[in-house]
Order: C-alpha cells, then structure tokens, then sequence
C-alpha cells in the first residue's frame, strides 16, 4: 500500500490492521507542512508483506525515494483535486464496443486505439475502471500511458454509465461484480494467451476489489491497482451531502438516473431519488430497490468492497493521498 501526503482516517485504520498482520513499513521521510497544513516534499510511506515479490518492486520503484515537491500553486489539496477537471482532456481516440449480457443487458468496452509504443513480448491488457460518476476521458491519460508502455488499454463502463444505453432496468452498483466477470471471460476467450491487469479509480474501486475478492483464484487477473479507494463505504455514504464535493457527486449521480428515467421509472421511485440529498436514501431509493435487497443493512453488506478480502489471490497496490479532500475526515 502506497500513501502520499497528510493524515487521513481511512488509512491509518488500514495502516493499525496491516501492522497486526505483520506487515511491513518502508521508512519514509518527516513530512514538512505548508501554513495550510499541506505537504511539501513528502515520500510516499510503503506498507506491505515481506515477499521476493516485494523485495523485487524495492528496488525497482525510484518513486519511494522521490519526493512529492510540486510548484507552490499546486500545493493545496483542492487546487489538485479540481484542476484535472478544468485542464483539458488529451486528444486520445477510443473505439467502442458493446457487449450484451447473459440477462440481456448491454457493457460498453471503450478500446484504446493504439499508439506507437514498446510492444511486450506477450499481450497485456489493462482493464481501466473509472469512478460511478466519471467517464472514459477521465481516464485517458492513464490509458495513453499504459499504451506507452505497452499495455492494451480498454475502459469498462459500469452498465449505464459512460453515456451508454440501458436495456435492462438495472443500473450497476459497484458490489456486483457479474458484468465485470462476464468481461474478463470475453476476453480471454477472444484472447487466450493474453494477460489481464486492471487499474480501478474511486468508486471504481469497489467494483474491483468486489470481483478480486468473489472470484479469488478464479479471477484470471495477474495483478491489479486501486487509486483512491474507500476502505470503510459504510461510513462514507450513509451520511447526508456535507461539502461542495458531495454536492457535485450527487448531481452526476441523479443526472445519470435521469438519463435512464424511462428504463428505471416501473422499477423505482424516481421523484425520491431526485429529491434526497442523502447518500443513504438515495442507495436505498435506486439501488436497494433495483437489486431486491431486504433492507439497508443487506445492501451494505453486498456492497462492502472488502467483504471478502482474505480471499484475494493477486497481488494489489492501493495508492492513495493522505489529504485526499472527498475521502477525508470532516
């Protein structure tokens, strides 16, 4: 587990179950502070099980002993956050695909078209997950990088995200990881020999890890990594909207069920969900209701992405920022 930045209180829970499971910690650096309590010149901190596996990403990853130093304008929390937003998407080109389902519904695969770049001995793919709320080019340049350095890039959309169409009226929660399977199946059945990694980003996450964790041996993945996860969903989300980065989670989230609102109006109730500003009632309004589930507890405890972590079989890297400002402590 890589961490960068200031204190936050998802990890250092992670952190205290990671030391009782005799995990180790790559010795980092004091973390200077900005008058706004924000890093300045930071190495990440490395927590992990000794293996040879470990052993070998020591000495090859410069970046433990890279400091994170950047320019005095780009130092707050916020400005980092919101200004990959403004920036300008790079000129990348995808191709889509769409998948049908076994119940009918359909996945939209987003192919990277290739650049020139150093070919791997054997086919690798890079699954990219993104975020409930985000979209293919928000992950573009994570996809060009990969092409460099010769993966095969491809973006799952969860069903019904990423301006896809619905043809069932389900909308993906990120602790069902079906379609997902069904995905990874596809391809190594149009690509036998190939090799499969993942990327998962925010909520995207979650999805990841659920698969991970519900297919352990099973998942036919060689390796994955969760950039900014949720360790503790429970929470994060049964809470009501508090902060500017609630308030616009919420807004793409209702703009996506009104994009389905004639697919999912028989199955939930509509005026509901658009009207809440709370997480909970919101998951319990589309979600619970889109899935069956008794109650909220049953829904929680489904969508929990580390309900069965013990069964993870691949190695994972979680990176995340310390003053990460969506994730952190109020």
């Amino acid at each position: 587990m890589l961490e960068t930045s200031v204190d936050h209180f998802h990890l250092e829970q992670w952190t205290w179950a990671a030391e009782r499971g005799g995990m180790n910690r790559y010795p980092s650096q004091r973390i200077p502070r900005t008058a706004d309590d924000s890093p300045r010149g930071c190495t990440p901190r490395l927590y992990f099980k000794d293996s040879a596996l470990a052993k070998h990403l020591l000495k090859k990853c410069r970046l433990l002993s890279r400091p994170f130093s950047p320019p005095l304008w780009l130092r707050n929390r916020h400005v980092q956050t919101i200004l990959p937003v403004l920036l300008p998407t790079p000129l990348v080109e995808f191709d889509r695909e769409y998948i049908l389902m076994k119940d009918k519904g359909v996945v939209a695969l987003d192919w990277f078209v290739r650049i020139k770049s150093n070919r791997r001995k054997r086919l690798v793919f890079l699954i990219v997950i993104p975020g409930m709320t985000d979209s293919t080019l928000d992950v573009a340049n994570v996809c060009k990088l990969g092409a460099k350095k010769g993966f095969r890039p491809l973006v799952f959309n969860f069903r019904g995200h990423g301006k896809t169409v619905l043809t069932t009226p389900k909308l993906q929660s990120y602790g069902d990881p079906s379609d997902l399977r069904q995905i990874i199946k596809y391809i190594k059945e149009r690509y036998p020999k190939g090799i499969i990694s993942a990327v998962g980003y925010g909520t995207g996450c979650d999805l990841l890890l659920s698969y991970l964790g519900e297919y352990g041996s099973s998942a036919s993945i060689s390796g994955a990594v969760c950039i900014s996860p949720c360790y503790d969903v429970t929470d994060r989300f049964t809470k009501t909207v508090d902060g500017l980065y609630d308030f616009f989670y919420m807004l793409r989230l209702k703009n996506i069920l009104c994009c389905h609102s004639k697919s999912l109006s028989k199955n939930i109730d509509l005026s509901r969900a658009i009207q809440t500003w709370s997480f909970q009632e919101y998951y319990q309004s589309v979600y619970s209701k889109l899935y069956g589930f008794s109650d909220m507890e049953e829904f929680w405890d489904r969508n929990n992405p580390l309900r069965d972590v013990d069964d993870i079989s691949v190695p994972v890297m979680f990176i995340n920022s310390l003053d990460d400002p969506f994730y952190s402590k109020k």
